[in-house]
């Protein structure tokens, strides 16, 4: 029997770890192994909630309808099924584990630990009793998964890794959670509006509520102009009365409301002498890495606006060892990493028009070069492309999509400048301090460049004033300068991944993939469009943030005591199913919300549009159906049923006509569309050879 068999998450892990021990199957310092792969998840909740309830309450998880919602959560007999084109990885898995000693759990290891949940779920499924083990590696290194394999971790069971719990909560909340969208889009048609589904979800309904915010702080934007009395030298410095800006009193007395007020005052100013000016020379280290949220917002600036397409090609580039682990949420890299970056640096740097020259500093800053086993924040790995054409069409033949070598020419260069600042010099520059001599209270402070170092190796930032300002000048004239209260800017990728941060809500890559959802252009149910940067709300994304206003489902501080309470499930401070039943809480406090806001739609929406656009709608019958009293439709297609015919269908009759030439027979049935049970007239099938 095999001593280890490492089951790993996709194919792409399987062949790095056989690359770094030397084949799908062979011995490890005496012990034997053999690989496995998943395909990310090999099994899924059913989509159906009524599937996994008994018959008597099947009716209730089945409904959308407000008086059937919240469920009973003790109800739900929990259970997972195989995804029918994965099928062939559990089997092959139930047939390599008949011949092994130990499972060895070797998916990847996240802030959201999905990769634990992804194999528990498989090896649970084919009842494995045996030994279990974890494998941590931070990335596909060879030295990294060597290390790894040497250095296991034993488990117990499911039931008792707190990373699989954790996991386990989540999964179970975010599709219960979806009573919120069933609640949501019942309310909205019922006032009349929008007939596919009006989305909610804890991270979701908070970008929406955020944009929402935004776009009306920008739509009740009312400019209010001031006038101030400045000195400007001769080098185009200004000089201002620095008073708190929260200080209302003290702001009355430096800003008017009108004009002629300002110039009034600017007769007491006559030219001044720049005195008292202070040079000390500063330092400034590389900022931090980046993460994928990060990545993704800069590169919208540039115009890549593609979030899926950004989160495929990065995958393909780790997958090829071209970049790092993308789902990182680490803003330093390991020492161990720091070293193999050093010593590829000047090559890397050359791919990307870097010149090496720049790369001088070789001692690890302990803010962002940290001794630690983990996946380190985003940067160029072991591969290096010859060049970034050559990139670009090896990323283009992997991910088969338009723009795909594009991206991954940006993609490639955005990270490999990032993480090559880690060897540039720190930014040298003068703070100038300096004030008009015959009115000191007029200040002026500025940063003079001296030596940008690092900044040169970057190019996704765009020169700051501070990086281009002249020396301080020598005289000075006063004058009166407009300003007004500033108006909110247009609402960015980068802004919302910076307000998501800020509330600490979501992973950087759960972030960027949920923004990659709401705003994929060639999705039906996408909820943002972009305009370049800008973000905007399609007519299902604008429904759905005015539905989630004052719910708890868009409220950044619930999901936030939710993620905490999830950590705390992952460390045994608390009982899952106490998490999970924060879920009901939720909707109770939304349902009656959704309610209101949906009367007040038409007050933004204005009168809705007719569901039909101008068609008949078709005339419904209300029968007798086991004991039950339901509406069918009186017609099929464009066959309109005879009182005598009606008659035999509710009498559970077989009925025939003609139609469109074509001999018909059928009865009524009871049918699913689209997910929804309904009964209808159901044909019978034509027999072969009629």
């Amino acid at each position: 029997m095999v001593d280890y068999l490492f089951f790993l998450e996709k194919s792409s892990a399987m062949e790095s770890f056989a690359t770094a021990l030397g084949g799908n199957s062979g011995t490890i310092d005496g012990k034997s192994y053999q690989l496995a792969c998943e395909a990310g998840h090999l099994l899924q909740t059913p989509s159906h909630p009524e599937a996994m309830v008994e018959d008597q309450d099947q009716d209730q998880f089945r409904s959308w309808q407000p008086e059937d919602i919240p469920w009973d959560l003790a109800k739900i007999k929990w259970r997972k099924e195989i995804i029918p084109s994965k099928r062939r990885y559990i089997d092959n898995l139930r047939k390599l584990s008949q011949d092994a000693k130990c499972i060895v759990i070797a998916t990847d290891d996240d802030a959201t630990d999905e990769g634990e949940m992804i194999a528990w779920e498989a090896i649970d499924y084919i009842h494995w009793h045996g030994k279990v083990m974890r494998c941590f590696f931070g990335d596909l290194e060879t030295p990294t998964i060597q290390k790894a394999v040497r250095n296991l971790t034993p488990l117990t069971k499911s039931s008792e890794d707190g990373a699989y719990l954790k996991a386990w909560v989540r999964d179970r909340w975010d599709y219960c959670s979806m009573a919120e969208t069933r609640l949501s889009t019942t309310y909205t048609q019922q006032a009349g509006y929008y007939s596919g589904p009006v989305n909610q979800g804890r991270l979701k309904s908070y970008i929406l509520d955020l944009i929402y915010q935004r776009l009306q702080a920008i739509e009740n934007y009312v400019r209010t102009p001031y006038y101030e009395v400045e000195y400007q030298d001769d080098q185009g410095h200004w000089y201002t009365r620095k008073v708190n800006t929260k200080d209302e009193e003290a702001l009355a007395k430096l800003r008017h409301p009108d004009q002629a007020a300002a110039q009034t005052e600017l007769t007491q100013y006559g030219p001044g002498t720049v005195a008292n000016v202070k040079r000390t020379l500063k330092h400034q280290a590389p900022q931090q890495l980046l993460n994928m949220s990060m990545i993704d917002g800069i590169l919208a600036k540039q115009g890549y606006t593609d979030s899926t397409l950004i989160k495929e090609v990065y995958q393909k580039l780790y997958d090829n060892k071209y970049l790092s682990y993308p789902r990182t949420d680490e803003k330093f890299v390991t020492t161990e990493q720091f070293k193999t970056m050093l010593a590829t640096k000047d090559q890397v740097a050359q791919v990307v028009g870097v010149d090496p020259g720049l790369l001088t500093h070789t001692t690890p800053r302990p803010a962002l070069v940290k001794e630690a086993a983990s996946h380190g924040a985003n940067h160029y790995g072991s591969n290096i492309p010859e060049s970034l054409e050559q990139l670009a069409r090896k990323m283009a033949a992997l991910v088969k999509k338009d723009q795909a070598g594009k991206y991954a020419q940006a993609i490639y260069s955005l990270v490999v400048r990032t993480s090559l600042t880690l060897f540039g010099e720190d930014y040298e520059f003068e703070h100038v301090t300096a004030e008009i001599k015959e009115h000191p209270e007029f200040k002026t402070s500025f940063n003079l460049p001296k030596a940008l170092n690092y900044k040169l190796i970057l190019n996704h930032e765009e020169p700051s004033k501070d990086d281009q300002a002249n020396d301080v000048g020598q005289r000075a004239q006063p004058s009166v300068v407009e300003g007004a209260n500033p108006k909110p800017s247009q609402p960015t990728k980068e802004w919302i991944f910076k307000q998501l941060e800020k509330a600490k809500i979501g992973t950087p890559a759960t972030q960027q993939s949920t923004v990659a959802e709401m705003s994929n252009a060639k999705g039906k149910t996408h909820l943002l469009k972009m305009n370049k940067d800008k973000i905007k709300f399609t007519e299902r994304g604008q429904i759905s943030a005015l539905m989630c206003q004052g719910t708890f489902i868009a409220n950044p501080k619930i999901t936030k005591q939710l993620f905490d309470g999830m950590d705390q499930v992952k460390q045994f401070k608390k009982d899952p199913e106490r998490v999970l039943a924060t879920v009901n809480q939720v909707i109770t406090h939304d349902k009656p919300v959704f309610e209101l806001n949906a009367a007040q739609l038409h007050q933004v929406l204005g009168d809705p549009k007719p569901k039909n656009h101008g068609r008949k709608p078709k005339e419904k019958v209300a029968i007798n159906w086991q004991g039950k009293t339901i509406q069918i439709n009186r017609s099929w297609g464009s066959k309109t049923f005879t009182d005598e015919e009606l008659k035999a269908l509710i009498n559970g009759e077989t009925i025939s006509f003609e139609y469109k030439g074509q001999p018909i027979s059928g009865k009524l049935a009871e049918q699913t569309y689209q997910g929804k049970k309904y009964v209808g007239f159901l044909r019978n099938q034509p027999k072969k050879g009629d």
